[in-house]
């Protein structure tokens, strides 16, 4: 299995040392590239970069003028089809992952063989199903013209037994931009071009300049091609392509707002995240 790395970057130094410190640290995961996107940042943040991927090896796109998220995120859907890996990770740098993060995604991948997504981190609001199904079903409506068959049974959490040991999940359907795709599953079912390519390509265009990405978008398209590919009779709405690790969060989103918008709080407080581990380099299931 090949795995890539796509990570976004925009200023936020100390938020960007620990998320790229965490990727390297927590997990023993072999990752076979490595493509950072940088919009602009400021020139210590891009010297740190400069030096950083030379050391490491890792792939370096600088943009010389802010194109914003949704530009740069386009570009790296491109890189994903050029490239062709199996498994994608994409990261935006406001986020800090746990130790065995990598680990716990491929053993989710491999005990769910119908997941196609997982998300990056656990939302607190993802425990108020009264609050969030029915907007989940309401966005998914407007998106695609109805809701997924799985709707009503989304965010209820169960124990999933793994390579890893037992993880606690939950199928869900939006997420924000930072998700592992298992791309080789997603390539068996979708025609790329005619069905991916409209929905990334919509989302990059939420506005007219290009700046901010619609990202729950991405996820809840890849949740409704599922419902539309493998739960096309509805004998598995039960479940979703999209999965969450809920019980101990692989990531926290260190910025409210991330490097989608000029974010909500000071970098380094947070405010969305739950169940992420204090001692998150040392965590252990």
């Amino acid at each position: 299995m090949e795995l890539l790395n796509i990570i976004f970057t925009k200023d936020r130094p100390k938020v960007l040392f620990a998320c790229l410190g965490s990727l390297e640290e927590c997990t023993r995961v072999k990752i076979d590239k490595t493509i950072i996107f940088d919009d602009n940042s400021n020139g210590n943040t891009v010297n740190f970069l400069y030096n950083h991927s030379a050391e490491r090896g890792w792939d370096l796109s600088l943009k010389r003028s802010s194109e914003g998220y949704a530009r740069n995120y386009f570009d790296a859907y491109q890189a994903i089809k050029k490239y062709n890996y199996d498994v994608v990770s994409i990261i935006e740098s406001d986020y800090v992952f746990r130790n065995n993060y990598m680990e716990e995604v491929l053993s989710v991948f491999d005990a769910l063989p119908n997941c196609w997504v997982i998300k990056g981190f656990c939302h607190k609001e993802y425990y108020n199903r009264d609050k969030i199904i029915p907007w989940f079903k309401d966005e998914t409506t407007k998106e695609f013209g109805s809701p997924l068959k799985s709707a009503d049974v989304l965010y209820n959490p169960f124990d999933l037994e793994t390579s890893e040991g037992k993880i606690q999940c939950m199928y869900g359907s939006h997420a924000c931009g930072t998700i592992f795709i298992n791309w080789k599953r997603i390539k068996e079912f979708v025609d790329i071009e005619k069905e991916l390519d409209p929905i990334i390509l919509k989302a990059c265009k939420n506005n007219e300049y290009n700046m901010v990405i619609n990202d729950g978008l991405i996820s809840s398209g890849l949740a409704k091609l599922w419902d539309d590919k493998v739960n096309k009779d509805g004998d598995k709405n039960h479940s979703s392509g999209v999965v969450l690790i809920s019980d101990y969060s692989l990531a926290a989103h260190l910025n409210s707002g991330g490097i989608n918008n000029d974010g909500l709080q000071e970098e380094g407080e947070t405010s969305v995240t739950v169940n992420f581990p204090q001692d998150y380099k040392n965590f252990k299931r």
